[in-house]
């Protein structure tokens, strides 16, 4: 059933025989497979016409005009937009959302998918890697689309990516690397993503590209302004467009019954609406937020944390977003010297990485002047926010390394793929499913803002999700503790 109205229905006129019922049952019939299978995996796998739809639309939705009128099976079927939504009601694989004109005449449709769709070739595999081993391993330096021992795909570095390694000290790949050893240019995308919207940092950042990369692949590869980045904010206003839908029982949405917003294609992943409550500071109740356990206190400080290094931690990013107010409040960045990992290695003269222990120290103290409080005495109403379970644990794994005990603020953290699972249905494997889930990744299955992989640009990119889940009215809770399971 359509999110914004049920489904239309066929208008006819007077008395239908048994024989012209069955004959518009099997028509009926017909459109509902013929859609369906333009929108399977192998037809999308082979047809970039439907597969650039899919990857372009806002969360997945499609305009029926785009097809109907030009597909031939369609127009050999005479289809129109309420005789396609009619037929997707039974569907299991699809979802319809329509706009109604006088007289309940249908105007308009789209249709998406109930599982998001990402190209093969780009999906994050994830499945038999315990945390987030297959997307940070030992691959940081290793060529697009390389596989491990087992065959399964490894995460994807664009050649334009500083190397994290090189930058924390040390790359075992060398000039086999198929990133950039260039430390001046890493400062300058860590400078200007400090400083997000600083036209100065900006223009810093394209010389620097231009000079490590050449102003023709720049050019070419369209690199600004997407490695610009953007304050992450949360605006309170009416949206435009269709009318809010209600949630309707499918793997994208929830049981009950829940205000949503759609979100315009071109918003750049930020700057969103916030429905229209009683108390515009806080947002619309959500069924999470009639489920918090009584005496737990709501998150209002969330620290979003995306950790690069596999066998060890080399890179430190966080971004604080208050989600009362709906806007980011400050950001940290170090890159971190690991203990073991570069032993008896001649290291990057210019790194500017720091050991693990002298991170937490910085960390704790611009914490105390961003917030008011340290790692050691974290309120409950403030928790780090992550893509997995890996990442905290990761912590305390590093702490290990480095002979230090670890802060009290890591035991505890939300992983916003869980929260983004129970929220709208269905399962989060990574990133790139979320950031298909909100139209954040482009026809070729790229994100759309930033390097993926690259720490400071991932977080941000968490922090579109979580902006997201937030103005669809949905709330984040601590999901994850030292001890449980990881994913």
């Amino acid at each position: 059933q359509g999110l914004f109205a049920p489904a239309c229905s066929p208008q006819f006129s007077g008395m239908a025989s048994p024989q012209t019922e069955d004959a518009e049952g099997d028509r009926l019939k017909a459109i509902r497979q013929q859609v369906e299978y333009y929108f399977c995996d192998a037809n999308l796998s082979t047809d970039p016409f439907f597969r650039d739809l899919v990857l372009a639309g806002a969360e997945g939705w499609v305009d029926t005009d785009a097809f109907i009128y030009t597909c031939r099976r369609m127009q050999n079927l005479r289809v129109t937009c309420t005789d396609l939504a009619s037929a997707l009601v039974p569907s299991r694989d699809l979802e319809t959302r329509t706009q109604l004109g006088q007289a309940d005449i249908c105007m308009s449709c789209q249709v998406r998918r109930l599982r998001p769709y990402l190209p093969t070739e780009l999906q994050e595999r994830t499945s038999g890697a315990k945390g987030k081993g297959s997307e940070k391993g030992g691959a940081k330096g290793s060529r697009k689309g390389s596989t491990s021992k087992g065959g399964r795909q490894m995460a994807q570095y664009e050649p334009w990516t500083p190397c994290g390694y090189y930058i924390a000290g040390y790359c075992r790949h060398g000039r086999r690397c198929n990133m950039q050893h260039s430390v001046q240019y890493a400062l300058a995308i860590r400078h200007e993503w400090l400083n997000a919207g600083d036209a100065a940092a900006q223009e810093t950042l394209r010389e620097q590209a231009v000079q490590m990369l050449g102003a023709q692949c720049v050019s070419d590869e369209l690199l600004f302004p997407r490695l610009f980045s953007r304050r992450l904010l949360l605006q309170h206003r009416a949206s435009e467009g269709f009318p809010r839908p209600q949630r309707s029982q499918t793997r994208w949405g929830k049981r009950q019954s829940v205000q949503d917003v759609v979100v315009p294609d071109d918003d750049g992943g930020f700057d969103w609406e916030r429905p229209n409550t009683n108390d515009d500071a806080v947002g619309p109740r959500s069924e999470m937020q009639a489920d918090r356990p009584v005496g737990q206190d709501p998150l209002r400080y969330l620290l979003i944390l995306d950790l690069e290094g596999k066998d060890e931690i080399i890179e430190f990013p966080v971004i604080v977003v208050d989600a009362v107010a709906g806007k980011e409040l400050g950001r940290f960045q170090c890159y971190v010297r690991p203990v073991r990992l570069f032993e008896g290695q001649v290291l990057t003269p210019e790194s500017p990485a720091i050991p693990f222990s002298t991170v937490l120290e910085e960390f704790d103290g611009w914490l105390r002047s961003t917030l008011g409080h340290g790692l050691q005495n974290m309120p409950s109403s403030t928790a780090f926010l992550t893509c997995g379970d890996w990442d905290c644990h990761h912590v305390h794994a590093q702490c290990g390394i480095s002979c230090i005990p670890v802060p009290p603020a890591f035991g505890r953290w939300v992983n916003i793929k869980r929260s983004y699972a129970e929220f709208y249905g269905g399962e989060f494997r990574g990133m790139k499913s979320m950031l298909s889930r909100i139209g954040m990744l482009d026809r070729q299955g790229n994100v759309k803002h930033g390097f993926h992989h690259l720490g400071m640009h991932d977080v941000e990119n968490i922090g579109r999700c979580l902006l997201h889940l937030l103005k669809a009215g949905g709330e984040v809770s601590v999901n994850g503790h030292r001890g449980g399971p990881r994913r």
